[in-house]
């Protein structure tokens, strides 16, 4: 059955609904707006330790060989990073000192030849200026 409404109870049916209709809008978007919020912060905390744990990459192995692949070693850095400090050291099997720069630029062309060695990459970079500090061992493949 449809009800039949003058244009003034219509109006006082509008005017009396309108309120209620209105805070239940309002309550749903600031609920939305509060799970957003929650998911940005998530999603910014995420995309931050990803981005911190990406910007420096470090190989584990090249090929000082001379044929113009993988014949330099050395960190991998964004192209957006500011280095503001840096120190790293390669040590050869008997813990002997046989690389070391605190140019970020510059490459270790694998001399002296052997297999194994070990780095220690220091570094402070703007946006994490409290540093990292990374080791590992590196395999010299001829």
């Amino acid at each position: 059955m449809i009800a039949n409404y003058t244009d003034v109870e219509l109006k006082k049916l509008m005017l009396s609904i309108m309120p209620h209709i209105t805070n239940q809008i309002t309550a749903n978007v600031l609920k939305n707006l509060n799970n957003m919020k929650k998911l940005l912060v998530i999603a910014a905390m995420f995309v931050g330790v990803t981005a911190s744990a990406q910007e420096v990459y470090i190989p584990n192995a090249f090929t000082p060989n001379g044929d113009g692949h993988n014949d330099i070693w050395k960190p991998v850095f964004s192209d957006t990073l500011t280095v503001k400090q840096y120190d790293l050291q390669i040590f050869d099997k008997y813990g002997v000192l046989v690389f070391w720069t605190n140019d970020p630029t510059d490459g270790w062309d694998g001399l002296p030849f052997d297999s194994t060695y070990v780095y220690k990459l220091t570094m402070k970079y703007e946006g994490h200026l409290n540093g990292i500090s990374k080791s590992g061992t590196i395999k010299s493949i001829h």
